[in-house]
């Protein structure tokens, strides 16, 4: 960074996230040190709360998840709190993965002729036991494919 005068690295004093700024652009680098990969539709996440919601997962990895759903139900931003991957074809999933919201991105899309909110939210799993690890690694394992490109999940 010294070679370019005015350009200035960042940090989140929350989630870590490094920043790269040269005026007028800013780059967010990536954080994530094992692959991402998309998950089948039927694999989503469970959020628990005032009311009980599914979200579709953009893509996964060892360290985090990246998923999307309806912004007027739930507000994650900055929380830590528990997950689940379920499985909608044979009712199973892996409960209770402590996760902390690293990013948000709010895009507002076409659905049904209405317009609606939709959040996504990148997540970082945060001390997870050994048997979680075991378990989503091989969930990763058996039903992920590489994602390509990034997507603003940590």
């Amino acid at each position: 960074m010294r070679f370019f005068p005015g350009a200035a690295l960042a940090s989140c004093s929350h989630c870590h996230q490094y920043i790269f700024s040269f005026f007028p652009f800013s780059i967010v680098l990536e954080n994530r040190t094992s692959p991402r990969h998309r998950m089948p539709s039927n694999l989503l996440v469970r959020l628990h709360g005032e009311k009980e919601q599914f979200a579709r997962i953009l893509d996964i990895s060892e360290e985090g998840v990246c998923f999307s759903y309806d912004h007027d139900l739930q507000k994650l931003a900055g929380r830590r709190f528990k997950i689940d991957i379920y499985d909608c074809r044979q009712g199973t999933y892996l409960e209770g993965l402590p996760v902390r919201i690293v990013s948000n991105m709010v895009e507002v899309q076409n659905i049904g002729g209405e317009a609606r909110s939709i959040l996504r939210n990148g997540g970082r799993f945060e001390k997870l036991s050994r048997a979680q690890k075991k378990i989503l690694a091989r969930l990763i394992a058996r039903y992920g494919s590489p994602a390509t490109g990034t997507d603003g999940s940590t």
